[in-house]
């Protein structure tokens, strides 16, 4: 009986992972990507001092994108020129195509959490609160992503097409403008 070595524990790590499914949270050699993402990747899951390297995510990659909003970026410049509980009265669209959520009463102006959602940036949409991004084009088919988290019901996104100068995209919590 001996006990194992660093290089044997991690091989058999891996191989149990694979074997049993569940190599997908697995971090065989502890450098913090799990044995499936590395596998992914090209990179050793056996060998934390082989580097396994995420490839870059660019905005202009994804065609005919419309808007984007990002709470690690909502002024444009990731977030420089905001500070913890800060009023949000616009939200930069980043997708280039200028459709910036705005808001100009301050008593419907969300907030800005520095450490909210994951210890993430966070925009907080309260009761009564609400961004418009007004004239948004979009195509017949549309995709839309969104991370949050929901805690009382109510709306989170919406879009309209009316003649009250709401055509585009809502983010509130309680209901259309």
């Amino acid at each position: 009986n001996k006990a194992l070595s660093d290089q044997q524990r991690m091989d058999l790590t891996l191989y149990l992972g694979k074997k049993w499914g569940f190599s997908d949270t697995l971090d065989s050699d502890n450098d913090g990507m799990s044995d499936q993402r590395e596998i992914s990747l090209g990179s050793s899951p056996v060998n934390a001092s082989e580097t396994a390297v995420e490839p870059a995510f660019n905005l202009a990659d994804i065609s005919n994108l419309s808007v984007w909003f990002d709470a690690t970026n909502i002024d444009g410049n990731n977030n420089v020129s905001l500070s913890n509980g800060d009023a949000i009265s616009v939200w930069k669209d980043i997708s280039g195509n200028d459709y910036h959520s705005i808001q100009n009463t301050t008593s419907k102006q969300p907030s800005y959490d520095a450490d909210g959602l994951s210890s993430m940036p966070t925009v907080v949409i309260g009761a009564q609160d609400i961004l418009i991004a007004n004239n948004v084009r979009l195509s017949s088919i549309v995709t839309v992503f969104v991370v949050a988290e929901i805690n009382s019901a109510g709306y989170l996104l919406e879009h309209g097409n009316n003649t009250s100068n709401y055509d585009g995209f809502y983010l509130s919590s309680s209901s259309q403008p």
